[in-house]
Order: C-alpha cells, then sequence, then structure tokens
C-alpha cells in the first residue's frame, strides 16, 4: 500500500497513528524502513568521503 504525499497531509495524526500501527506488523514496513536507512547509509557515507576528500 503506497501513500501520496497529499493523502498523507489529509489525514489527521490519529489517522496516520492507526495507519502505522496498521503498517508494523507488515513485511512492507520493515522493507520500506531497511530501505530507507540503507539510503541513509548510503548518502551518509558518500557525504563522509567528500568531506575527506576537502579536508586532504
Amino acid at each position: 500500500m503506497v501513500m501520496k504525499g497529499k493523502q498523507v497531509q489529509g489525514m489527521s495524526a490519529r489517522q496516520l497513528h492507526f495507519l502505522f500501527l496498521k503498517m508494523e506488523s507488515s513485511p512492507m514496513r520493515r522493507k520500506l524502513f531497511s530501505s530507507l536507512s540503507a539510503g541513509q547509509r548510503r548518502k551518509r557515507r558518500s557525504l563522509e568521503t567528500i568531506e575527506s576528500s576537502m579536508t586532504k
């Protein structure tokens, strides 16, 4: 189940929380979170390499 940004903004905090809890048990959310964290790690690594090359 993919949520559009506009759709999410139109929802109340309670609805979002309920949706989040519903997604909690689904493997989809786990996959989403693992891919998110992997993307963050990749971004951070590229930033670190840029910084290290600048300080040399």
